[in-house]
Formats: structure tokens, C-alpha cells, sequence
């Protein structure tokens, strides 16, 4: 609901070259906020999406991911986003011979990763699967993830009870949902 009325935020027309798609197309009306639903950012007529031999995506204009590359292991060790305001961004990934994630560096930030530790910054962390404890500072905390029916992360608790961080509404892949309205109604009386 915007503004007080229903709006279709996603009638999308997908264009497939075998089972790889090419182009998305957005034919719904944009919405009144502008960012609801998905977005495209390019022409319509130009494929968005592209892919290496081994069907690895390596292109997509949507998010202004301009390449991907990828190792022997079909792994992503770069990506490339172009932005025209804020220019370029790389994040880089190095693995073990085994897949293992080793490294992550994203704008000079640096994240190690040894097991379930992670060194970033100074910082050390162990993650667990459903916890993780920080040990970096004079005190250590204990965090753990409540997750929803789906086993997505919808609130991180440290072990004092407290909510730690920003709550969030998240799609099931990990991109944050922008709530339509404010408003909630129920079924029961």
C-alpha cells in the first residue's frame, strides 16, 4: 500500500536465451516512492545479464555489477560494481584449495577467515551456526541468531537478552525489504 492505495510493485516479463536469462522487464508503473520492487536500470532493448561457459554469471547491469571473475573452482575471487556518482567498487576473495572463503578485502576493510574466526580490523570473532562470539574489546559478548521458518536472520540477540543492531526487514536473499507501509491489519478481531 502507498499512499493509501493498492499499487502493483512487480509485474515482471523475463527474456530467456536457453535457460539463462537476458533481460528483465518491469511492467508495472513505478511506484510513488520510487524504490519499492525491483528496479532496472538499463534500456530495455540491452541484455542485462551474462554468463562465462561454465554458466557462472559474470554480468549484471541491475545491480551495476559490470564483472565477475571467477577461479578454477568457479568461485568469485572479483566484482565490480560501477556506480556514476560514486565511481568504482571492487570486493575481492581469496580461498583455500579446498573452496574455503581465506579472505575478504571490500574498500581498503580487510576480513580473515580461519575456521570460524574472522579477524577484521584488529577485531576477532568466532561464529558458530546459530551464535557467534566477539572477542574483540575489554568485553566479550555472545551473540545469538533468531531466525524465521525459513532460516533467515531476522534479529541477532546478545546473550544479556538485548536486540543487537539495526532491525531489519530482509528478503529471503539477504537484500533489505523497504516496508510499504506502516499500517498492519489482522484477520482475528
Amino acid at each position: 500500500m502507498v499512499s493509501g492505495k493498492n499499487v502493483v510493485i512487480d509485474s515482471l516479463r523475463y527474456i530467456y536465451d536457453g535457460n539463462r536469462i537476458r533481460r528483465i522487464k518491469d511492467l508495472s508503473q513505478p511506484s510513488v516512492e520510487g524504490s519499492l520492487g525491483f528496479a532496472t536500470t538499463v534500456d530495455d532493448s540491452i541484455d542485462a545479464y551474462s554468463y562465462d561457459g561454465n554458466g557462472n554469471l559474470v554480468k549484471d547491469l541491475n545491480k551495476d555489477l559490470y564483472e565477475i571473475k571467477y577461479n578454477e573452482q568457479n568461485l568469485p575471487v572479483r566484482l565490480i560494481f560501477y556506480d556514476p556518482v560514486k565511481g568504482s567498487d571492487t570486493l575481492s576473495y581469496v580461498y583455500n584449495r579446498g573452496g574455503g572463503l581465506l579472505e575478504y578485502v571490500h574498500g581498503g576493510a580487510e576480513r580473515t577467515y580461519l575456521g570460524g574466526f574472522e579477524l577484521e580490523g584488529g577485531n576477532l570473532v568466532y561464529r558458530g551456526g546459530e551464535w557467534y562470539l566477539d572477542l574483540s574489546g575489554e568485553e566479550k559478548n555472545l551473540y545469538l541468531y533468531i531466525r524465521d521458518h525459513l532460516g533467515n536472520i531476522r534479529a541477532v540477540v546478545s546473550g544479556r537478552g538485548a536486540c543487537a543492531g539495526d532491525k531489519q526487514l530482509l528478503s529471503p536473499y539477504g537484500m533489505q525489504i523497504k516496508p510499504l507501509s506502516q499500517t498492519y491489519y489482522s484477520n482475528s478481531t
